[in-house]
């Protein structure tokens, strides 16, 4: 058996940090072993270090296949950082090595796009990078909270894969963001982009301590290129490269007829189709049809809060004063008027429902009103509402905006053997 830990090839190459799904490496390794392969097995590792998690853990189970199981590898990672860290330390660094694991597992590194994660959809795009926030922050303080003699040991083990990892999700994510907000004619579409640039900075500095710590003992075993301009070709990047910014001209007002406020409701490319409009066809103040902010259908069921945004679109040196008008008091709203301006482009608000003061079987779309400097701009933001309720004894996953998500713990009942 051959198995790749590094690996170069189509559909593309990889020979940069840890990229493998313990819980993967376990369920291939485990397959191939039942079906015979069980005298020689070959790794590809490329440099040992950058995998030595994975490696340790397939060389163990080559050692004794029958001590493992998917239930295990938790223990077995904690086995591992009590062994070189200590057992004080090691149910924490062993919960870090997991949550690495299974971030990487969601998609490999190199198959990362800037449009892998929706920016529009279901937060994904945030929701995954928070996850990486909160695994780097967990790495950096479990690192400094070590005596100093183990902290390099950790670096290259723990810290620095966290640390990396969060900084390639935010510089792709945000290549991915700048795309959206320019699509959006966003000022803030500028600021995203010098961020991505200082992002990509920071994690050439990253690679550069992780040559010289510990004397440069590991120098360059990190220093592999790993941005690229795309997916497209297999080969291996020759050199860090970051591409396709954009940038809007942030002294130029937006089209006349539509003015200088953008809304953008989650779920939806309404801001991005305002950004090619006819005034003489497309109506406005306000817009109507697939131009028109319209959030999705808000339930007992659904997400406890929809997310709106208000952007500068215009000349960023004129301030914009906003203003939304809400009659009804069973809807809740972050904040309901402010300025943007240079500095602060965006406001991103949160709608609510007090549920329990809405009439059971209430249905309606309501329609606030958003006004913004000059007069007599304003739009219509547009909030479907179902107050519809399943019965007491129903036992389930209500629908929800449409859709219904279960997770596979969920299942109603389980068959074993063919099922026609």
């Amino acid at each position: 058996m051959y198995y790749h830990f590094d690996y170069v090839g189509r559909p593309k190459s990889w020979k940069s940090a840890n990229n493998n799904n313990l819980p993967k490496v376990y369920k291939e390794l485990f397959q191939t072993y039942e079906r015979g392969a069980d005298r020689i097995w070959v790794f590809n590792v490329g440099d040992i270090k950058p995998v030595e998690v994975p490696l340790s853990f397939a060389l163990d189970l080559a050692w004794n296949v029958s001590r493992f199981d998917f239930d295990m590898i938790p223990a077995y990672l904690e086995a591992l950082a009590a062994r070189d860290f200590g057992p004080e330390y090691a149910e924490l660094i062993a919960s870090g090595l997991l949550e690495y694991s299974h971030l990487v597992g969601l998609r490999k590194f190199e198959l990362i796009e800037p449009t892998t994660y929706s920016i529009l959809n279901f937060r994904e795009a945030e929701t995954v990078l928070g996850h990486w926030k909160d695994l780097a922050e967990s790495a950096e303080q479990i690192h400094d909270s070590l005596p100093a003699d183990r902290r390099h040991a950790l670096y290259h083990l723990l810290t620095y894969p966290a640390k990396s990892g969060y900084l390639y999700y935010q510089t792709l994510l945000g290549q991915g963001q700048n795309r959206q907000y320019a699509f959006e004619r966003r000022n803030s579409a500028n600021t995203v982009a010098r961020d991505v640039l200082e992002l990509f900075e920071d994690d050439y500095d990253l690679t550069q301590t992780y040559t010289h710590i510990a004397d440069g003992k590991w120098k360059g075993i990190m220093s592999t290129p790993k941005f690229d301009m795309g997916v497209a070709d297999w080969r291996p990047s020759s050199r860090d490269v970051l591409a396709n910014l954009s940038y809007v001209q942030q002294r130029q007002d937006f089209d006349y007829g539509f003015g200088n406020l953008g809304i953008y409701v989650e779920q939806s490319l309404t801001a991005y189709r305002q950004a090619r409009i006819c005034a003489s066809i497309n109506p406005s103040l306000p817009t109507e049809e697939g131009l028109s902010p319209v959030l999705p259908v808000m339930d007992p069921y659904g997400p406890e809060t929809r997310i709106v945004e208000l952007f500068h679109r215009g000349d960023h040196r004129k301030p914009l004063p906003w203003s939304i008008d809400n009659p009804y008091p069973w809807l809740h709203i972050s904040k309901t008027s402010g300025t943007l301006t240079k500095h602060t482009p965006d406001e991103r608000v949160e709608i609510s429902i007090d549920w329990s003061a809405l009439p059971t079987n209430y249905t309606e779309t309501i329609s606030l009103r958003v006004t913004w400097e000059p007069a007599p701009y304003f739009e219509l933001l547009h909030i479907p509402v179902s107050n519809l309720r399943v019965p007491g004894d129903f036992t389930g996953y209500p629908e929800s905006a449409g859709l219904v998500s279960i997770e596979a713990p969920g299942y109603q009942r389980s068959s074993s053997g063919s099922v026609a």
